[in-house]
């Protein structure tokens, strides 16, 4: 008996077929070989699905030929589909034991629960040899004990956990960089966040709190003197105590998308070099702006600003960089203002800096600052 070559998922079988039995009893005998109900098949012999209705030689099927067996329905055989379930088991199983021993649950979080971490001797270990404490994704709730006794530590990590509060840090005096992104610190109704505790922390320099819930900057920053670099984007923002701004060595300060609409005091902050408050409700720039001399870098998109103050540009001698898009002011508004021309030389002195030693990407840099059209919230 003639037999064709049939390509399934598993490779070629042959299969043994009556040329006078037609497309049924070839698919009859496939479904023998390979368990794949005749039914389900879809057969594609030169190129070509073959039909009802037609003989088989009419569509080149002969001895010895090539015959792609498709299933219609997505279903394999029964072999088949029972070794794919098996190799999706085992792979699934391999997968979940890989996330267990890198401390993650499979069903989502982590499993490393707080016992785990305060008995971890390896982890201790580690972290003070390094003074660098990672606890990122550790599904906290609370800061471990265990953190305490790195009382050398320079580093801690605190990203992406369910932290409402951290007044533990307090002991780690010689913190130079703390992150607590992506937590809930603010979020306990009627309990403020320890500011005390952080502002204790007078060797930090570096600070990010993105990501929560915290609604005031408070005054006890202040007392940071080496703070250098804090951001708070992405939280809920609305008041900002005027001592916060005597921070004298702040340089970067991000407050993007919060909900800040007064800037009074920002004239004590001397040092800042770079300021972003993108995404406020911002109405008006006070005047004091004028005494950051070293501003390099102000971005104030999406708020409500309608005018900008003259000191601005007379008195930021340093400022290259203005982004006001999505304001009411507009552009033509923007180069009357007394100080445009020297802010103007500046920025496109920048911009050819740029273009000279080819690190300028892209046409939207060279950015003039506000829109050219009137802007509308709605």
């Amino acid at each position: 008996m003639p037999f064709v070559r049939a390509q399934t998922s598993k490779g070629i079988v042959q299969v043994p077929f009556d040329v006078d039995a037609g497309l049924d009893g070839l698919k009859r005998e496939i479904e023998k070989e390979c368990g794949l109900h005749a039914a389900h098949q879809k057969l594609v012999c030169k190129g070509k699905v073959l039909q009802e209705g037609v003989s088989l030689i009419e569509q080149g099927v002969r001895e010895g030929v090539k015959v792609l067996v498709l299933s219609t329905d997505g279903s394999r055989s029964t072999a088949g589909r029972t070794h794919a379930e098996q190799e999706r088991k085992q792979k699934k199983q391999w997968q979940e034991q890989k996330m267990r021993d890198a401390g993650y649950n499979p069903t989502g979080g982590r499993t490393k629960t707080m016992s785990k971490v305060e008995t971890s001797s390896d982890k201790l270990d580690k972290w003070k040899s390094t003074r660098i404490v990672g606890l990122c994704e550790s599904n906290l709730k609370e800061l471990p004990a265990v953190v305490q006794q790195v009382q050398d530590a320079r580093v801690l990590d605190l990203d992406r956990n369910e932290l409402t509060d951290i007044p533990e840090v307090a002991c780690l005096t010689k913190l130079q960089r703390l992150r607590v992104s992506r937590n809930r610190l603010g979020d306990v109704q009627g309990v403020a966040l320890h500011w005390s505790c952080l502002a204790s922390l007078h060797r930090l320099q570096i600070l990010v709190l993105d990501d929560n819930r915290i609604q005031e900057l408070s005054e006890e920053m202040h007392r940071c003197l080496h703070l250098t670099s804090l951001s708070v984007r992405q939280n809920r923002i609305t008041t900002i105590h005027s001592t916060f701004w005597t921070m004298s060595g702040l340089k970067r300060l991000d407050l993007s998308h919060n909900q800040i609409r007064d800037l009074h005091g920002i004239g004590h902050c001397t040092s800042l070099e770079e300021l972003y408050l993108a995404h406020n409700l911002i109405e008006e720039i006070p005047a004091e702006v004028g005494a950051l001399k070293a501003l390099v870098c102000l971005f104030l998109d999406r708020n409500r600003i309608v005018s900008v103050p003259p000191a601005l540009f007379l008195g930021c001698t340093s400022l290259h960089t203005l982004s006001m898009h999505g304001n009411p002011l507009k552009l033509e508004q923007l180069r009357t203002v007394e100080g445009y021309a020297q802010y103007d030389a500046r920025r496109r002195a920048k911009h050819d800096k740029q273009v000279d030693l080819r690190v300028f990407r892209g046409s939207g840099g060279f950015d003039e600052g506000a829109d050219s059209t009137q802007w509308r919230r709605w």
